[in-house]
């Protein structure tokens, strides 16, 4: 059983108060530890992320790490690498660099077989028209007379494999012939090395040497000739007769990337399934300034395995970016939208992605109007009470702001509603989740006069709108940047970018505030506004937040440096949402000088209906030497794993055992100091002191008997099985980061004296450190 700690005057009371009723009795001094009570309202620190950073040599996290395959998506298959994309069609394979912004177009190399000969006799004249079959996890074109064209998309290139099943009869060089189509120049002749098209100045597309393997494992190397559109690849004669069959022949295609320039992975946005614990990683794969395509990766909820290579989940023409992402629960599947300007001006599309296996839906066109149609928000659903996401957009020119809800397991949109919003009115966010009403939080920033202000509305599942609109008190000063998401109760916890004085030079401090529907009519905010991070020296921008669980939310932030715009940091601190106050320290990930990291996304286990404070942060870091930005991930937990706990020996007679229960760790209000296994005959307290001292002193009162004089001392109950425990809920002030706690219990033995001053005998001494 627990009862809360009563704090004596001395050690020396130690013996005596295990003997008589407890009496609340505290040090001249006051106080020494500031451990609220257990009724107080608490909150898990824990800024400590399950993985290294990824900063750390010789790891690399990104999804650009895993991605590699092939995959079907809209009736074509789309090949991708880390730093290119392979779109398969009838007897053609298209090689795509990816450059980046830095490049104002693709730079594709087109492949096609056209025949296979042996000296001058035709062997093979290949079908222009062959479709391309997803075997495993490859491509391959099958040929007539026991000839597949083969297509491995790997991480650092594309292999192409002619398998020959069957020995081709005559004499001569085995010669393979494919026509090439490419803006991209070479030069002409004999290779013996590889060939590279040169993509100046941003890399090159390679081919690699021919190899030649037979089916005994033999190799022999080959030449590549390069001249006037037409590529052969080549394996001289002696080996082609001596080969046992099949034979393959093998060069690899990739692409060289120039210092400064290369591929971005942008954008991302984070979502969590709670019934098969997997994360869904959403991201921008930017292959050059008019291409870009959005994929996802499947991750476990504690983040160590990736499941799948990545999903595809807008391709194609014209640009796919700007996913948004939310889950649903009751039928495990994410709701995924995004915009695509494939026909003309931008529209929003969306398909439902299974959690369980990472399949995808078809595309459902949820706005194209003929307006430009952007920055698309997505929320979740946690209960099992409804099927939807809800989607909202900005209708630029149109309508202002349109919301629809759309089921993802079966791809259907439908009860398109407008927001509303004035003229000019920008970046609309809804809650991660609902609240416990079912009600959803939509912000978006909105000019008024010469500021702009927050736009606040609550609508239900079904997008009614009971509590009408609302601007935040206040919130003016150049906003930029809103995320929100459901905090409990009839409240929601909203975050924001707000400029640090009006007409400034428009840097950014990071604000937040608690927002309640009131009696079901209209919207207010409790809790006022609230400064989660401001300083006048640099630009903290790009909110993020998601809820914890048990009153408790995490706050992160792109944090720009001192050095520059081009040095930033991912900055995350835990709130207490009532209290309007930091929870203890601030967490940074950085990746190294002069990279900046930009655009964190939080999603929580407890926002999507788990028993867990874990969230997953998505972000992207832009490598300035070497043009790279790549997307990370890293699991948060609410609550870390807390620092050392030792067992320093020294327990005499029959006391029992002495343990932790639980991290010493910001915000744990369930950590207590345990005694179990106590024969004490007839006691039912025992005595707990506790010692800051990280070096106790032990008073030796017996043969193997250490008491340890303590700082102060608690009564505890025992039950009839000797188990007893002292409370000790820790707070939120990092300010007590590495304090230092020593625990032994005192126990009233009347029958047994080992300690030989008093009739007890003494535990063990636990000693734990504050941590993370």
């Amino acid at each position: 059983m627990r009862i809360q700690p009563f704090f004596l005057f001395s050690v020396a009371a130690v013996c005596a108060a295990s003997m008589t009723p407890a009496q609340d009795r505290v040090t001249p001094q006051g106080t020494v530890l500031d451990l609220p009570s257990r009724a107080a309202p608490m909150v898990n620190l824990g800024e400590r992320p399950i993985e290294v950073p990824p900063a750390t040599p010789g790891r690399d996290d990104s999804l650009a790490a895993g991605r590699r395959g092939v995959r079907r998506l809209d009736g074509r298959l789309w090949g991708y690498g880390r730093a290119y994309r392979a779109g398969f069609e009838p007897g053609v394979v298209e090689f795509t660099p990816a450059y980046g912004e830095d490049s104002p177009r693709n730079l594709p190399l087109r492949f096609r077989l056209d025949s296979v000969r042996r000296g001058a006799a035709q062997f093979l004249v290949a079908d222009a028209t062959a479709e391309p079959m997803l075997i495993g996890d490859h491509v391959e074109y099958l040929r007539q007379d026991g000839v597949r064209e083969r297509y491995e998309c790997r991480n650092e290139g594309m292999e192409l494999s002619l398998v020959f099943e069957e020995r081709i009869a005559g004499s001569g060089d085995l010669v393979v012939r494919m026509a090439l189509d490419s803006e991209l120049q070479a030069p002409g002749g004999e290779r013996l090395t590889g060939l590279a098209f040169d993509a100046a100045p941003f890399g090159a597309v390679t081919i690699g040497g021919v190899t030649g393997i037979d089916a005994d494992g033999r190799e022999c190397t080959g030449w590549l000739n390069h001249r006037d559109g037409w590529l052969e690849m080549v394996l001289p004669a002696e080996f082609v007769d001596r080969a046992a069959w099949p034979l393959v022949l093998d060069p690899l295609v990739g692409n060289l990337v120039a210092t400064g320039v290369s591929f971005d992975d942008i954008e991302p946005d984070v979502a969590y399934d709670a019934s098969t614990d997997f994360y869904l990683t959403t991201y921008t794969y930017q292959i050059s300034a008019a291409d870009f395509d959005v994929l996802g990766q499947r991750h476990t909820g504690d983040n160590a395995t990736r499941t799948g290579n990545f999903i595809p989940i807008g391709a194609g023409a014209g640009r796919q970016r700007k996913a948004a992402v939310g889950n649903v629960q009751i039928y495990n599947y994410f709701g995924v939208a995004w915009q695509t300007d494939a026909a003309g001006n931008w529209d929003i599309m969306a398909r439902g992605v299974n959690a369980a296996d990472g399949s995808v839906g078809a595309a459902v066109a949820i706005a194209n109007s003929g307006n430009d149609e952007i920055d698309v928000a997505v929320s979740g659903e946690s209960s099992n009470l409804d099927d939807d996401n809800l989607i909202a957009w900005q209708d630029v020119g149109g309508v202002g702001f349109r919301a629809c809800q759309f089921t993802p397991d079966i791809e259907v949109a439908f009860d398109y509603t407008d927001i509303g919003a004035p003229a000019v009115a920008r970046g609309i966010t809804i809650s991660q989740h609902p609240n416990a009403a079912g009600d959803y939080l939509f912000a978006w920033e909105t000019e008024n006069a010469t500021d702009w202000y927050i736009g606040l509305q609550i609508r239900d599942r079904n997008l009614d709108n009971p509590a009408g609109t609302a601007l935040l008190p206040g919130s003016g000063h150049g906003l930029r940047g809103l995320s929100a998401d459901a905090i409990g109760g009839d409240e929601f916890y909203l975050v924001y970018g707000r400029r640090e004085l009006p007409g400034d030079s428009g840097l950014l401090d990071v604000w937040a505030s608690r927002i309640v529907r009131v009696q079901g009519t209209s919207i207010g905010g409790p809790g006022g506004l609230q400064v989660i991070k401001g300083d006048p020296r640099d630009d903290e921008s790009q909110p993020t937040v998601a809820y914890l669980g048990d009153d408790k939310v995490v706050v992160g932030w792109r944090d720009m440096l001192v050095l520059g715009a081009q040095d930033s940091e991912i900055r995350m601190v835990n709130i207490l949402p009532l209290e309007a106050r930091p929870c203890g320290r601030q967490f940074g990930i950085r990746a190294g000088i002069l990279h900046a990291s930009s655009d964190p996304k939080f999603a929580s286990k407890a926002s999507a209906g788990a028993a867990s404070d874990e969230a997953m942060l998505s972000w992207a870091t832009f490598d300035l030497a070497s043009g790279n930005q790549l997307t990370y991930r890293v699991l948060w937990e609410g609550m870390g794993s807390g620092g050392p706990v030792r067992n320093l020996g020294g327990g005499c007679g029959p006391s029992g055992t002495a343990a932790a229960n639980g991290p010493f760790a910001f915000g744990n209000r369930d950590f207590a100091f345990t005694l179990t296994g106590s024969n004490n005959g007839s006691s039912t307290l025992a005595a707990c002191s506790i010692s800051f001292n990280p070096a106790p002193s032990f008073f030796r009162c017996g043969p193997g008997c250490a008491l340890m004089p303590g700082d102060f001392s608690a009564n505890v109950a025992m039950d009839a099985m000797g188990n007893a425990e002292l409370a000790v809920p820790v707070g939120c002030r990092a300010q007590f980061f590495g304090l230092v706690l020593n625990a032994q219990f005192v126990v009233y033995t009347p029958s047994f004296n080992p300690c030989g001053i008093a009739p007890v005998s003494v535990s063990n001494t636990v000693q734990v450190v504050l941590g993370d």
